[in-house]
């Protein structure tokens, strides 16, 4: 560790910080606090007992803290009870832990550019490198400073933004100015997913929320209906899958594209006709810029780093997770599921207005819910701050016979035909003009996809 680096801290206010951590701080409020932030062996040991008291379910104080850090045999490295001592002083109060975490935020990113600059000037020394290779190092090494904003301004600002979108859309208007779903009563309703917004899916076991899930990615991806897809609108979608595998996604949305049934993929009884369409297909589906994580849990800040390598490297412009529930915070992931449910889709609100990109979670139900013909708000698993965080919540259900009997075309479809019809309502639309409305999709019966349901 060079002088630099010691110059690029401040010893006072990484004190400052723990010693409001252990005076009690709600967890949520050192989330987006990781190691990183300190320079100090010292400081770093004692976040570590921090992060350990909080994922064995405890809040961090002076007790929890100094116990870990015995236990961890690392008491004595810190300097003590004594150390932890100093640091309950009346210098330092909790109401200022904000701008404390500011300024280790910005030291630790001068001290990325600091590091960065040393590795460029290790390039720029050997003359045996390419001197393009210290181009392409920049650009790979590209760091940005996260600001929290820069306040409020004049809204005559904002007024312009309007103007200038309704402008460059009146050349052009269109039903759909967000991202399509390609599911045509969604989008004339929800005018596609825009920019910055996280929408919720929710709906009982077996009513396909996941299915539909992917099947908007794959075709906001592939830009058209599934097995029509038009690659001048394509759009670069993420699936999160947190139950299956990677292949078995991959298995499934090939299964709808090509109409085939998915124990077919999966015994490869195909005949001479299917193996050459599967083929054709496979082909096909490999130019779509769709792109798949099978890890069984990540972490928020996982999520957010990878969202940006993706944002960055291929253009995304909406993720999907599956399921929101078996995301993991960065820290104090034994907490009660419904604080670990309002901090988890807090934050993908916020990722979602950070990187510009449109996020999808599906979510499961109460048992309330389930029972329910039309489900509410207060039917998903949850606190009210998940509720608060989404700008679209969507239930998937299906139609009951008795629903069926108000609807003069509902009610003449057979028992089979009905349970192949799912009805879409809309529990909160923050922009939309009517969320009253209910939408119905057709799930064909032999492969894994819906289809919009014309009434004739």
């Amino acid at each position: 560790m060079t002088d630099a680096d010691y110059k690029l801290h401040s010893e006072e206010m990484e004190n400052a910080f723990l010693g409001c951590v252990i005076m009690g701080v709600r967890p949520e409020d050192i989330e987006e606090v990781d190691e990183s932030f300190f320079l100090l062996p010292r400081s770093k040991e004692i976040w570590r007992s921090v992060v350990g008291v909080i994922s064995k379910g405890h809040s961090p104080d002076y007790v929890t803290v100094s116990n870990e850090l015995y236990e961890n045999g690392k008491l004595d490295f810190v300097g003590g009870n004594s150390f932890l001592t100093s640091l309950l002083t009346d210098r330092y109060s909790v109401l200022y832990i904000d701008q404390y975490s500011t300024v280790l935020k910005e030291k630790r990113f001068r001290r990325q550019i600091l590091d960065k600059a040393k590795r460029l000037a290790k390039i720029a020394l050997d003359e045996s490198n390419d001197p393009m290779a210290l181009y392409e190092d920049i650009d790979r090494e590209e760091i940005s400073l996260e600001h929290s904003g820069n306040g409020a301004v004049h809204w005559k600002e904002y007024l312009s933004q309007v103007y200038d979108q309704v402008a460059e859309r009146a050349n052009d208007p269109k039903d759909v100015w967000g991202i399509p779903t390609y599911f045509k009563d969604i989008d004339f309703v929800t005018g596609g997913g825009q920019p910055g917004e996280f929408w919720l899916i929710s709906g009982p076991p077996g009513n396909g929320k996941s299915i539909l899930g992917d099947q908007m990615s794959l075709q906001s991806a592939g830009g058209g209906v599934i097995g029509r897809f038009e690659y001048g609108k394509q759009k670069p979608f993420v699936i999160y899958s947190f139950e299956m595998l990677g292949m078995q996604v991959a298995r499934r949305l090939q299964s709808g594209v090509q109409k085939i049934a998915t124990r077919k993929l999966k015994t490869g009884d195909l005949s001479q006709d299917e193996w050459f369409d599967f083929i054709s297909t496979i082909e096909k589906n490999q130019r779509v810029p769709l792109y798949i994580c099978e890890e069984g849990s990540i972490t928020l800040s996982e999520l957010r780093a990878d969202l940006k390598r993706l944002k960055k490297n291929n253009g995304i412009v909406g993720a999907l997770i599956d399921y929101v529930y078996l995301m993991t915070p960065s820290i104090g992931g034994n907490r009660p599921p419904y604080e670990k449910a309002e901090i988890i889709s807090t934050t993908l609100k916020q990722i979602a207005q950070e990187l510009g990109i449109w996020i999808i979670g599906i979510e499961s139900m109460t048992k309330t819910g389930m029972d329910k013909e039309t489900p509410e708000q207060q039917d998903m698993k949850g606190g009210g701050e998940q509720i608060h965080a989404a700008d679209v919540i969507m239930f998937v259900n299906k139609v009951t016979r008795k629903e069926a009997r108000n609807d003069s075309q509902l009610g003449i479809l057979t028992d089979a035909e009905l349970a192949n019809v799912r009805k879409i309502t809309f529990g909160k639309g923050r922009e939309l003009e009517n969320d009253a409305v209910t939408v119905y999709l057709v799930k064909q019966e032999k492969w894994p996809v819906f289809g919009d349901y014309y009434r004739g």
